[in-house]
């Protein structure tokens, strides 16, 4: 079942899948957390918190209208590949379109672009399209990222 839950909720995953390295829980907060818009989703599977995921307000440059960012979506390792994430991205995208959301990005390394588009970019600041999703690449730090973008 996926339900709205509030940031800290989010912590202990974000924590124990993304971001490991980090002393405690608290320190997986994002500054636009508890932004105004900014909200949380959380997949329970009977009363265990599966897959968290935060949508916050953040336009994308060269994308016009009013744009959403996915950020920290994490699951339990013994929970993925069952859909869950899928279930959790589709829900947001359902209820982003009834608050007139034009598009939901979140930035994603090789092995998401791949997934969610089917294929990667031959080579960075290539812009593809496939299906309803956008992948631009961008190089950060020691391997490429992509925005992805679902209209």
């Amino acid at each position: 079942m996926i339900k709205f839950i509030a940031s800290p909720d989010t912590f202990a995953l974000r924590h124990g899948v993304l971001l490991p390295h980090r002393p405690t829980a608290e320190d997986c907060r994002f500054p636009p957390d508890d932004e105004e818009g900014s909200f949380h989703l959380g997949y329970y599977v009977d009363e265990q918190l599966t897959c968290v995921a935060t949508f916050h307000k953040q336009p994308l440059s060269d994308y016009p209208g009013n744009g959403y960012q996915l950020r920290g979506m994490a699951t339990l390792p013994e929970f993925r590949k069952k859909g869950l994430g899928n279930q959790v991205v589709n829900f947001a995208i359902i209820y982003l379109r009834g608050q007139k959301v034009n598009y939901l990005w979140c930035n994603a390394r090789i092995l998401l672009a791949v997934v969610l588009c089917g294929y990667a970019p031959t080579r960075p600041g290539i812009l593809l399209e496939y299906s309803s999703r956008c992948v631009r690449s961008d190089r950060r730090g020691a391997s490429p990222t992509y925005a992805v973008v679902a209209a």
